[in-house]
């Protein structure tokens, strides 16, 4: 049974959810999490990080996955939406850079981007531009590298999230350890999001500062303590989304009673000098500090509404400290709109941190390749994911291509060539003998003496490749997704009589592909790109600058690609 992991590495703990199954169904089957080892007072830096995920994969044996997502923190990433004048993918790709670069103080030669078509108006669109440092990405693969791991995906955490929504306006609040991530949807697509610096340690520090407790002590009392609303002060509270518009509640709201402080929290508070400080007074400095919090949050959220012009219908609630008692109906009163919990999964309830598995689940379903949609990937380019797989696919697709356009020429060359045979022999003899060669090029020269042997010998060559390539289709699903889109692209070039198609180089990878071609001409060229625009799947196809050399016209032609889930998404 194949094995796919999704990794959250957190600022308290690294948490890891396991999905199991076969033929591409995947159900989880277990989560674990192991807490980071830090400095008090100090944040975890990524060698910690690793430490604790080096230690989790040993305990619980989870070596060997099929396929890994990791997530990549919303608060080491930047987001911005981009309003542009047209709506042709390969335009998008090529232009967005540039306009990016207006809005961020980055240098974009040192950034990765990724960025997701998220609405389209009459030629228009808006894109949702994600950029990150691209040498902490590139550490972050090197130490997970070293672990024996190699994501295929590193995915921003702040995306995956989308996995909760689903109809209608919504906000899907993680509030963890470290950080606050607020992601705002539409009909379950993220169209904005961001990631605030406050959680439980904030809650944590403001216990330990009012009440002289060790951090330990103060997450016990937290952890105890009530956030239910409390109004038996007549303090002004938002009723709304419009800040300037106050209210005092005209009945006021019961006072929730007060918390049992646990035992090991008790026995901790009683060794202080002070003894154990008065649960409602905990309670008071924990609403409190959590209602700063949640004034970010409310601040975050009217600025995504003024920005999309649609009003929030409902938040969705998760993340270690969601689990605090009261916390949605704080949210609830705070905010003006209902606040549902996501639900934790089977395999986390009871836990302590039952609540803090949503980003891990997300990722694994990424790795599983179950999302709606195309996440915002951060490994491109040269951080582009490349398993041993792919690469021997490629290289017998190639070869069973090559084989099969050899074939194909030599019929044609034979049919052709019926009336001019006699006199043409030797010449097209010694053809047959320079293509074996250059296809097989171990092919010993005393084996082409004549047309039968190298027809002979390239035949066997031919079974072989097919051979190899039947091997490796029955070890993947489907067929080799490279072998196709060669096909296509073979299919989609104008006829051999309409203009002279000299491929001198040929780039595939999952968003694109990059042709250097020779023609005769300007016009050969012209005809080239017309006929590849003719194609529904090439439609972006766009030539370059052409140069002449030696009698011939060169240029590059780059046709960008998506997948089928992405298009249908857009078109929808």
């Amino acid at each position: 049974m194949a094995r796919v992991l999704g990794i959250d590495l957190g600022g308290h703990a690294v948490k890891v959810a396991v999905l199991e199954g076969s033929f591409g169904r995947y159900k989880l089957s277990r989560v674990h999490s192991r807490r980071l080892a830090v400095d008090e007072g100090q944040p975890p830096d990524l060698a910690r990080r690793l430490e604790a995920l080096a230690t989790l994969l040993d305990e619980e044996e989870l070596h060997g996955a099929q396929s890994v997502a990791v997530g990549w923190p919303a608060d080491r990433a930047s987001l911005r939406l981009v309003d542009l004048p047209f709506d042709d993918r390969g335009k998008v790709a090529r232009i967005l850079p540039f306009e990016v670069e207006n809005f961020v103080p980055f240098d974009m030669e040192d950034m990765l981007l990724a960025h997701r078509i998220i609405a389209r108006d009459e030629g228009s669109c808006r894109v949702l531009a994600c950029l990150a440092d691209r040498e902490e990405v590139r550490a972050q693969l090197e130490g997970l590298r070293e672990l024996g791991l190699d994501p295929r995906y590193l995915a921003l955490d702040a995306d995956v999230l989308s996995v909760w929504g689903d109809e209608g306006t919504q906000a899907v609040i993680d509030i963890g350890h470290t950080r606050a991530i607020v992601t705002y949807l539409e009909d379950g697509v993220v169209h904005g999001a961001r990631a605030m610096l406050s959680g439980a340690a904030y809650l944590d520090r403001r216990l330990g500062r009012s009440f002289g407790l060790d951090a330990d002590t103060a997450e016990a009392y937290r952890r105890a303590a009530s956030l239910e609303p409390s109004t038996d002060t007549a303090v002004p509270v938002d009723v709304g989304w419009d800040v300037d518009e106050k209210t005092v509640p005209a009945v006021p709201a019961p006072v929730p009673p007060q918390a049992e402080l646990s035992a090991a929290a008790g026995d901790q508070a009683l060794a202080h000098k002070q003894g154990p400080p008065d649960p409602e007074a905990v309670a008071r400095v924990v609403r409190e500090a959590a209602l700063e919090m949640v004034n970010d949050i409310r601040t975050t959220l009217i600025a995504f509404e003024d920005l999309h012009g649609r009003e929030i219908d409902e938040v969705l609630l998760t993340g270690g400290v969601s689990a605090s008692r009261g916390l949605p109906s704080l949210l609830s009163h705070e905010l003006g709109v209902p606040v549902r919990m996501v639900p934790p999964p089977e395999q986390a309830r009871g836990r302590e941190d039952e609540a803090g598995f949503a980003v891990a689940l997300a990722l694994g379903r990424r790795a599983a390749d179950d999302l709606r949609g195309k996440p915002l990937e951060l490994r491109q380019g040269e951080l582009a994911h490349h398993s041993g797989l792919e690469i021997l696919q490629s290289l017998v697709t190639y070869g069973a291509a090559m084989a099969a356009c050899f074939i194909a020429a030599m019929l044609v060359v034979f049919f052709m060539s019926q009336s001019r045979i006699s006199s043409d022999i030797g010449q097209v003899e010694g053809q047959i003998g320079e293509v074996v060669v250059a296809t097989f090029p171990d092919t010993s020269p005393k084996l082409l003496d004549d047309s039968t042997m190298a027809v002979a010998v390239m035949q066997e060559g031919t079974l072989a490749t097919t051979q190899k390539v039947e091997a490796l289709r029955a070890s993947v699903r489907g067929e080799p997704p490279s072998l196709t889109l060669l096909k296509e692209l073979s299919e989609a070039m104008p006829p051999p009589d309409e203009a002279t198609v000299d491929v001198r180089e040929l780039t595939l990878s999952e968003t694109a592909i990059s042709l250097k071609v020779d023609t005769d001409g300007y016009e050969a060229a012209a005809r080239i790109e017309a006929s590849m625009q003719n194609t529904a799947r090439f439609e972006a196809a766009a030539k370059g600058d052409e140069k002449k050399r030696g009698g011939k016209v060169q240029f590059t032609l780059s046709i960008p690609l998506e997948s089928e889930d992405a298009s249908e998404e857009a078109e929808g």
